[in-house]
């Protein structure tokens, strides 16, 4: 079921194989993901000195980081917020020139209003500056108000131009509920205007050295789930899956074969008979590998498990 109003779009599928909801929201708001996992695990980026290097796109990574912390302040800052919020699990990446903020919640209406609504209300990129300027130093950057002010200018018109929501687990509604929940969420969002700023500057773009895949929307999400399966760690960045395995070159030819796919075809996806779309959705929102829209493309389309097949041979 998807409903609408003004910048929001939200499509919701029900699925009593699932133990509570997991929801995606996205905008179109091109970041650098490295940046993103290095603000996200300074720990251990900050002992790879080689890639302490400035990215393009870092400007914008600082921001949507400022924007997401924010907000997991106010879902699950403290013991407090967990119990109001019924928030379990809360991340953000990015992929597809979009950036997503997803989390589970307790399975029931008036939760998934609730969360949404939080998210939707600390939605205001010109108040984030402290928190955007200290990311900006961990990254290895200065922060200049003027270039904030610019990056923050881009969130506004992504903000304004569509927030996509998608939702998968065990939760029952209807057309007439999901209207009633955007219009009462709608009230929450923050009135946003522009600030005078100015362009950062150019950066160099980020590079690695790993195995990777050319895969976007529902095959990039079919191709990394199997090749996790197969015990290898991936991260979606733009329109690539990397592969942190470098044996994966040495793999790849056994990997393609249909008769593997088609085995771990039959093995993972098939026994899940009618609810295979939903239970995907939910594993992909869980495990940060689809964008909203690749999220509310699954749940609208139902892909059939044969049809799994074909997209991942066809990425491999």
């Amino acid at each position: 079921m998807e409903a609408k109003l003004k910048n929001l779009t939200l499509t919701v599928g029900e699925c009593k194989k699932v133990p509570d909801v997991a929801v995606v929201m996205g905008m179109y708001f091109d970041v650098c993901n490295a940046a993103i996992m290095k603000l996200d695990e300074s720990f251990s980026w900050d002992n790879l000195k080689a890639n302490n290097c400035f990215f393009t796109g870092s400007e914008q990574a600082a921001l949507a980081y400022a924007l997401f912390h924010t907000i997991r302040d106010k879902l699950v800052g403290s013991p407090l917020e967990v119990a109001r919020s019924r928030v379990s699990r809360i991340e953000c990446y990015a992929k597809e020139g979009k950036f997503m903020i997803s989390w589970n919640t307790q399975g029931s209406v008036s939760a998934l209003r609730k969360t949404i609504g939080i998210v939707l209300s600390a939605m205001n990129p010109h108040k984030l500056f402290a928190k955007y300027s200290t990311n900006i130093k961990n990254l290895g950057g200065k922060a200049n108000r003027d270039e904030f002010n610019y990056v923050a200018n881009q969130m506004v018109d992504a903000i304004k131009k569509s927030i996509k929501i998608a939702v998968v687990g065990r939760i029952k509604v209807d057309a007439a509920k999901l209207k009633d929940i955007l219009s009462k969420v709608d009230k929450k969002q923050q009135k946003l205007s522009h600030e005078k700023g100015t362009k950062p500057g150019p950066h160099d773009k980020f590079t690695h050295s790993f195995p990777s895949i050319k895969a976007t929307g529902i095959a990039s999400v079919a191709v990394e789930d199997y090749i996790r399966s197969q015990g290898m760690g991936t991260s979606a960045m733009n329109d690539e899956i990397v592969i942190y395995n470098r044996s994966y070159e040495s793999k790849k030819v056994a990997f393609k074969k249909v008769d593997r796919i088609k085995t771990y075809v039959r093995q993972k996806y098939e026994k899940l008979g009618k609810d295979f779309p939903c239970v995907f959705t939910y594993l992909c929102i869980t495990q940060k590998s689809c964008t909203c829209c690749s999220a509310t493309a699954i749940l609208k389309n139902k892909p059939s498990t044969g049809s799994m097949v074909e997209l991942i041979k066809k990425s491999l």
